[in-house]
């Protein structure tokens, strides 16, 4: 059975909703954008759940096998962050290749225009590598230190630098 309804009661169904005023305000994503971080082959310290971890924490870890590369790469402003095995580098010195003390000046010398973090690795004590530590790392944390805690320090590091070149 049909039901008829008369032209008084059928105006409010054919009405448009009122419109509602909404605010301007950008909302921010919902997810963050991967980050890339740039590391030097080899880095003995860089296992499977490493990468996991990384991953899992949004970033990307994009490995280069020679030096110049990564300075290359770190001038174009393509890396969000930097992550170097020290002990690694300094058994690999040789004619072709330099020293992390002076990786890390040239890193640090091309980042100059971007604030992109240096996180250097290593199993010596600070005390050993505070050379290359004062040539332009932001931070430090010794091979055995937990994963999560190396994240954690590269986050916090990004986001200084990115207050940083906000505020000048």
């Amino acid at each position: 059975m049909a039901t008829t309804i008369s032209l008084r009661e059928r105006l409010p169904l054919l009405e448009s909703p009122p419109v509602v005023e909404r605010s301007v305000e950008p909302v921010a994503p919902s997810r963050r954008t991967s980050r890339h971080v740039l590391t030097l082959e080899p880095a003995a310290f860089l296992s499977r759940e490493h990468h996991r971890a990384f991953r899992a924490a949004n970033y990307i870890l994009r490995p280069v096998r020679q030096w110049h590369l990564a300075v290359d790469w770190v001038e174009q402003g393509a890396p969000d962050a930097i992550l170097l095995d020290v002990d690694a580098i300094d058994a690999a010195v040789s004619s072709l290749n330099v020293s992390a003390r002076r990786l890390v000046t040239l890193l640090h010398q091309a980042a100059r225009a971007r604030a992109i973090p240096i996180a250097i690795v290593s199993r010596r004590d600070f005390v050993e590598i505070e050379d290359i530590v004062q040539a332009g790392v932001d931070v430090f944390v010794q091979t055995d230190a937990p994963m999560v805690c190396l994240i954690q320090r590269i986050e916090a590091a990004w986001l200084r630098g990115q207050a940083r070149s906000f505020g000048a």
